[in-house]
């Protein structure tokens, strides 16, 4: 007579599988196996999902301290462009105070002599 290795159920009709386990316990351990499958791939996705969190926050700071970065650097050349420019208009008019103060001056002088 076959008993069923799990179960232990046996008798003259009741029938196992090559492994020795009878249609219920078969279709329990098959059932567990994949529940085991299901509680794996569960924990497999957890972990990848922390995973990308993490890159995703990484990529976020990262972006961030970019955006910072050119930022900054957009300043600081839009403010060197305007210390250029405010130079070069400073140049072009330095020769004309000049005149302007000699014409005063000159006048202020011509009169009190």
């Amino acid at each position: 007579m076959v008993k069923c290795q799990r179960c232990g159920k046996g008798g003259l009709f009741h029938k196992v599988n090559d492994k020795g386990f009878c249609i219920d316990c078969n279709r329990i351990i098959n059932l567990e196996l994949e529940a085991k499958n299901l509680q794996d791939d569960i924990e497999r996705l957890t972990n990848n999902r922390r995973e990308q969190a993490a890159m995703y926050e990484e990529i976020k700071s990262t972006r961030e301290k970019l955006f910072n970065e050119i930022a900054e650097a957009a300043k600081k050349k839009a403010f060197e462009e305007i210390t250029d420019q405010l130079n070069e208009k400073q140049s072009e008019l330095n020769p004309l105070l000049l005149r302007k103060k000699c014409t005063y001056g000159c006048r202020s002088r011509t009169t009190k002599n």
